[in-house]
């Protein structure tokens, strides 16, 4: 039995109860205190509680966010990725500024109320580009803007939310050192930690 079905039907004790009550009000855990959950020994209750969470804070809406992948190009070679700098065989592209915002602005006129802007790691698109592009779809609708476009230092990262953009998507595969260097050849789980650090104490 996985680590899913012991949760499905295992049985929840009563210390794990409270403290998904806890959880449910906004306590946040010690790391050692959230080990009995996650393996497993906890039931249904769990994700009833979840559930409830969710209903509570969004209802009964499905959320419909529009991806615009305005580039291909990437300075990366993360082995487990398309899009690295190492393919030749991907045929490259990339939108035009202008381009990106009129596509955001039929987004938001079609109904969309976030869009993510994401591409590969491609630094063709420099601060100032990004935040003028941030800028004029602000300007032009009333849309949630999330950035996916990777690693990018606190002053770009700053200069872009001041532009208008409301979230950074920035994935996090792995926090093992070594697999992290063997995965993402040539860059640092270091520098991984420390943009994520900024984007949080930025605000995004």
């Amino acid at each position: 039995m996985n680590k899913v079905e012991k949760c499905l039907h295992g049985q929840t004790t009563e210390s794990g109860k409270k403290l998904i009550d806890k959880l449910y009000e906004g306590y946040i855990p010690k790391p050692e205190e959230l080990k009995p959950l996650l393996e497993g020994n906890a039931d249904g209750y769990l994700f009833q509680k979840a559930n409830e969470m969710c209903l509570t804070q969004k209802g009964r809406e499905v959320q419909i966010r529009a991806i615009l992948e305005f580039s291909n190009y990437c300075r990366c070679k993360c082995i487990y990725c398309g899009l690295n700098c190492n393919n030749k065989q991907v045929s490259r592209y990339r939108m035009e500024p202008l381009e990106i915002v009129n596509t955001s602005v039929k987004a938001w006129e079609a109904g969309y109320r976030t869009i993510v802007l994401q591409s590969g790691e491609d630094l063709f698109y420099t601060q100032e580009i990004i935040c003028d592009i941030v800028s004029q779809i602000k300007e032009k609708c009333d849309i949630s803007i999330t950035l996916s476009i990777g690693e990018r230092s606190y002053k770009e990262l700053k200069a872009m939310r001041e532009a208008g953009a409301d979230r950074f998507l920035l994935k996090h595969e792995t926090s093992d050192e070594s697999l992290y260097s063997r995965v993402h050849m040539g860059d640092t789980l270091r520098d991984r930690l420390n943009c994520l650090r900024d984007i949080k104490k930025l605000g995004y």
